[in-house]
């Protein structure tokens, strides 16, 4: 009987499980894997720690995109025109970018 992996949601099976992992040694982002196998990114992410398999640098964006998210903000732009204009996909990437700059969120 194959193992089978459930805290909370969807059952992951074990083949599904090295898929997964298989799928991220071949370059897939966590983004592509969380959609193909319809689960979150949390989840891929807690597969990929559980396997033991090394993360790749996530960071893929630049220092002049966070420069331009830091100047965009504090010039008074919205989150939404900040991820349009710089290319970050992620609003929690926005404010990540922010709160390490030290700069305090607006209400």
């Amino acid at each position: 009987m194959e193992k089978v992996s459930k805290k909370r949601g969807k059952i992951i099976t074990d083949r599904e499980e090295l898929l997964v992992c298989q799928q991220y040694k071949d370059g897939w982002t966590l983004r592509k894997i969380a959609t193909y196998a319809n689960i979150s990114q949390t989840t891929v992410m807690a597969i990929l720690r559980r396997r033991e398999i090394p993360l790749r640098n996530g960071k893929q964006i630049t220092e002049e995109q966070e420069k331009q998210v830091i100047d965009l903000y504090l010039s008074g732009g919205k989150i939404k025109e900040i991820m349009s204009k710089t290319g970050v996909k992620s609003e929690q990437t926005i404010y990540r970018i922010i709160n390490n700059a030290g700069i305090d969120k607006r209400r």
